[in-house]
């Protein structure tokens, strides 16, 4: 009985624990502190603010005109900065379904104000 009780116990413990690496809101810096694993993308070129598109793990939107978040219509157009965590890597694409010019994106803060993409951004593939 022991056992399964602390067996339990650990259980809980581990599922309330706060996860390692994941991206948490800092309202003092008005903008999230990247997970590894993390990206978020800003509709404000100094990567802050409340239009944000968070992406946790491997996701895909192969069209951004049909993705709105609070404050935000469209995400087609919109992206001007990204932030990604240490392990991070996205793709961003100016034309949907993820074609014409593409940009590879890791680790750190990408700025897209005067990139060969601009704000032009039609499609993002997050691989991890």
């Amino acid at each position: 009985m022991y056992k399964l009780f602390a067996v339990v116990l650990i259980a809980v413990l581990i599922a309330g624990a706060p996860m390692v690496g994941q991206a948490q809101w800092d309202a003092e810096k008005n903008k999230w502190i990247v997970g590894d694993n993390d990206a978020v993308f800003y509709a404000d070129a100094s990567c802050t603010g409340s239009q944000y598109l968070l992406m946790q793990g491997v996701m895909e939107y192969p069209i951004l005109h049909n993705l709105s978040t609070p404050g935000v219509k469209s995400w087609n157009n919109k992206i001007a900065c990204a932030e990604l965590g240490k392990n991070a890597v996205a793709t961003v694409y100016r034309v949907q379904n993820y074609k014409g010019t593409s940009m590879e994106l890791t680790a750190g803060i990408h700025s897209f104000i005067g990139s060969r993409l601009g704000t032009d951004i039609s499609s993002i593939r997050k691989t991890q």
